[in-house]
C-alpha cells in the first residue's frame, strides 16, 4: 500500500509539474492558483518525508500493522483529497484558456444573430453581435489551435484581433485558412473569433 501511495504521491508531482507548465504558457498568471500549487507541492514534499521516516521505523522498531494501516489511511486520504484540487485547477486552467470560433458568409452569420451592422447606414462593415448564442460556436483550447481552415475567395474578421498575431493561408486565388501565430496575443482583446467568408 506504502508502494501504491507513492506512485500516486509521483503521478500527483508530474500533474503539479504539467500545471505549473500550462500556467506559464497561459500567461494567465492566478496568484490563488500558484499558491495552491507551492501549497500542495509542499505538502506532498512532506508526505514523502513522512513516508520515508515511516519505513525507517516500521523496520527499526517493528510497528504494529494496525498502527500502519491507520497512517497508511491517513495519507490515502490526503492523498485522494489533493488529487481532487489538483484536478480542479487542472480545470480551472481549462476554462481560462477556451475559445469560441464560427465561420459563415454574412447572410449566415447574420441570421444566426452572430453579426450585425457596424458603423453607419450605407457601411458594409460587420462585427460580433453583444448578445449571442454560443452554441453556434465551436469551442478550442487556445494553446493548441494554431490554424482553422476553410476555403474561401475573401475573408474578413468581424471580431478584433491585432494586427501580426494571425495571418491568412493563401493558395492561388483561395483563402484556405487562417494561421494564429501570437496565440497570447490574438486572444487578448477577444476570447471570440468570427470569420466573414464569401
Amino acid at each position: 500500500e506504502i508502494i501504491m501511495i507513492n506512485n500516486i504521491m509521483e503521478a500527483n508531482k508530474k500533474k503539479l509539474a504539467q500545471l505549473r507548465e500550462q500556467l506559464k504558457k497561459s500567461d494567465a498568471r492566478i496568484s490563488a492558483l500558484e499558491e495552491t500549487i507551492q501549497l500542495l507541492t509542499r505538502k506532498l514534499e512532506s508526505k514523502e518525508v513522512e513516508i520515508e521516516s515511516l519505513k525507517s521505523e516500521l523496520a527499526r522498531l517493528n510497528f504494529t500493522i494496525e498502527s500502519l494501516n491507520a497512517t497508511v489511511d491517513t495519507l490515502r486520504d490526503e492523498t485522494a483529497e489533493q488529487s481532487r484540487v489538483i484536478n480542479q485547477q487542472d480545470a480551472l486552467i481549462g476554462e481560462m484558456n477556451t475559445v469560441w470560433y464560427v465561420i459563415g458568409t454574412k447572410k449566415e452569420l447574420t441570421d444566426k444573430g452572430i453579426i450585425e451592422k457596424a458603423g453607419g447606414l450605407f457601411s458594409g462593415e460587420r462585427k460580433m453581435m453583444d448578445q449571442i448564442n454560443p452554441a453556434h460556436f465551436t469551442t478550442a483550447d487556445m494553446r493548441e489551435m494554431k490554424s482553422i481552415s476553410f476555403e474561401t475567395s475573401k475573408a474578413e474578421l468581424a471580431t478584433i484581433h491585432p494586427d501580426g498575431t494571425y495571418r491568412y493561408r493563401q493558395e492561388n486565388d483561395l483563402i484556405t485558412g487562417i494561421e494564429i501565430i501570437n496565440p497570447v496575443e490574438f486572444w487578448k482583446s477577444s476570447r471570440f473569433l468570427v470569420v466573414i467568408v464569401k
